[in-house]
């Protein structure tokens, strides 16, 4: 099941370098920190060792942590952190209409927010420029 989060800027910046610092996706943070407060109050859950060997396994498999690719003006995600691919697709002069999931679901809304926030970001820039 899918929900949103959100977070505020500094958080979600944070979170993600610490990311990129265990080379661990978004989810598996998230993950693990759900857990570890699940087990603190005394619920049931998947452990947060299952979640480390889970994670491994993906490793191993070669599918965590990926970027994205380009192919023929599309994007193939391979990393499950809809927002940044967003970010990523619109700093590399790809179109939101390459938008690669489903119309009306969470990720699809999570990469337009993300491609927009890159697109304004690089409007802003260039803007400085001229």
């Amino acid at each position: 099941m899918r929900k949103l989060i959100a977070f505020d800027e500094d958080t979600f910046d944070k979170l993600k370098q610490l990311g990129r610092d265990r080379m661990a996706t978004f989810q598996e943070l998230a993950d693990e920190a759900f857990a570890d407060l699940l087990k603190k109050h005394g619920i049931p859950h998947r452990s947060p060792g299952r979640v480390a060997q889970e994670r491994q396994a993906r490793r191993r498999t070669g599918q965590a942590g990926r970027a994205s690719e380009v192919r023929k003006g599309q994007i193939t995600m391979t990393d499950r952190d809809p927002f940044a691919e967003g970010e990523r697709a619109a700093r590399d002069n790809i179109p939101a209409e390459a938008n690669p999931y489903s119309d009306g679901s969470d990720e699809h809304a999570l990469w337009a927010a993300g491609h927009e926030k890159g697109a304004g970001a690089m409007e802003a820039r260039e803007s400085e420029g001229s």
